[in-house]
């Protein structure tokens, strides 16, 4: 969703492989050669081992994130070895001894703030944010695959920071709030070294008092996992009294992108209505993002994210013209509702197809339906919550429900099987994977010539009155 930054938020290693005649034994296993493997095509012995010399550089010498760690786990995902760079390039120092085989090599930086890595056996050993669950500095990881066949080959790792960079600011604040707090919903707060994140919490950080504003400072979560994120803020007065308000920002947050939310606190005096205006604006790799929100009686649909209803829809009912998929409550006072378009596409090419692999996308662009405006493919996730309300293997009538709410709107309703009975696939993840309501189907990566459907979805958060 987002391009190109002032700094850079990247690091290469580059892994040059030569054969060295001593072997360098990490804190890992000894690797030995599998029966299938007694023939050495590179012309040593089949029981030599190739050293693999690791030489550190970046874009940026001085921006180079020490200590690094290495890590090289065998095709079942074993550690074999190990070693960590910690300042200076010594080539001898930063070594390991393999058998040919595959590998994955994996480089890890973790500041001094975050719990150490005391014991890695395998690939799936997990990689912990700090007690709170955020961080003031970056981690990196990165990962490359190699096919240790012969001497003098050349692997390149690419490290990227795995988490959103957040700064928020809160000015206009009332003189008798002394304890401001925000609350973001559901970030993740592990990693593995094959970079799989895991345990979704909500997480809390507080505001400090800078003069005219209340910041965090900028700090650094994992991405967040549902396809949109909820700030809720707290205020604590003097006399001890509380005010809570919230903003939801219609999309996740993502690794290595920068986010800086804004907010303004405003009275209207005429109908003593407190109101918090945020902006949030992202600026990365990709362009940058706008958006503001107000909630009130006058507010109107659009391309809002926000509105304020008297009652909440459920799951696979009629709001407004427009059919609910699904339905949670953030709070008493919101609901966060997922649409789902009444008009689907056949033939669409996904994402990675070479002729049209923009269509999808564009026609998420275009796509108005009433007043609704902002529509687009579901992200995996959101797939699987998909998937699992309405497969009938799951819930019998719940499709069933579903698709004559869309065809009372006079749309089209949503397929399993197509007229030679095989399961009907849906793009997702903005075209480049695929789905299917049928239970035992997965989520995999579009193929590049095939065909498939399109059905879009959109999320809006209702407060009640």
């Amino acid at each position: 969703m987002m391009t190109n930054h002032k700094y850079s938020m990247k690091t290469v290693l580059h892994l040059t492989i030569l054969l060295l005649s001593i072997i360098f034994y990490a804190s890992c296993e000894k690797i030995d050669f599998a029966a299938d493997e007694q023939n050495d095509t590179s012309g040593g012995s089949s029981s030599s081992a190739k050293s693999l010399i690791i030489k550190a550089s970046t874009a940026d010498e001085a921006s180079m994130p020490l200590p690094v760690t290495l890590y090289a786990f065998d095709s079942n995902g074993k550690c074999k070895a190990q070693t960590t760079i910690k300042d200076g390039i010594n080539r001898e120092d930063y070594s390991f001894s393999l058998v040919r085989g595959k590998y994955t090599i994996a480089a890890l930086h973790t500041p001094a703030s975050y719990p150490s890595q005391t014991s890695v056996t395998d690939v799936n050993a997990l990689v912990n944010m700090p007690s709170d669950d955020y961080a003031k500095e970056a981690m990196y990881l990165g990962m490359s695959e190699v096919n240790l066949t012969s001497n003098n080959q050349v692997a390149e790792v690419m490290m990227k920071i795995q988490q959103a960079k957040v700064n928020i600011s809160l000015e206009d604040v009332p003189a008798d709030v002394d304890d401001v707090a925000v609350t973001i919903s559901s970030p993740y707060t592990k990693i593995t070294l094959d970079a799989n994140l895991s345990d979704a919490k909500d997480v809390t950080i507080p505001l400090t008092k800078n003069g005219d504003k209340w910041t965090t400072g900028e700090f650094f979560i994992f991405p967040t996992s549902a396809s949109t994120t909820t700030f809720a803020f707290k205020l604590k007065q003097t006399d001890g009294n509380q005010a809570f308000y919230s903003y939801t920002y219609n999309g996740n947050l993502n690794a290595a992108t920068p986010y800086n939310i804004s907010g303004k606190y405003t009275e209207n005096y005429d109908d003593n209505e407190q109101t918090l205006y945020t902006k949030v604006s992202i600026d990365s790799w990709n362009s940058e993002v706008n958006k503001s929100f107000t909630f009130g009686p006058g507010a109107g649909v659009g391309n809002s994210d926000e509105i304020v209803v008297s009652d909440f829809p459920g799951d696979g009912e009629i709001w407004n013209g427009h059919v609910v998929a699904l339905a949670d409550m953030i709070d008493e006072t919101s609901c966060n509702i997922m649409l789902v378009s009444l008009e689907e596409w056949t033939d669409v090419p996904s994402a990675f197809s070479t002729t049209n692999g923009t269509l999808a996308i564009q026609k998420s662009e275009e796509y108005k339906e009433n007043d609704i405006v902002g529509w687009r493919m579901p992200d995996s996730y959101e797939v699987q919550v998909l998937r699992n309300v309405y497969c009938p293997e799951n819930y019998e009538y719940n499709l069933a429900i579903l698709n004559s709410r869309i065809t009372e709107c006079n749309g089209t309703p949503i397929m399993l099987k197509d007229e030679n009975n095989k399961n009907v696939r849906y793009l997702a993840d903005e075209g480049k994977t695929a789905f299917s309501f049928v239970k035992s189907s997965t989520t995999a990566t579009a193929g590049a010539t095939v065909k498939y459907h399109l059905r879009l979805v959109r999320n809006i958060i209702l407060k009640k009155k």
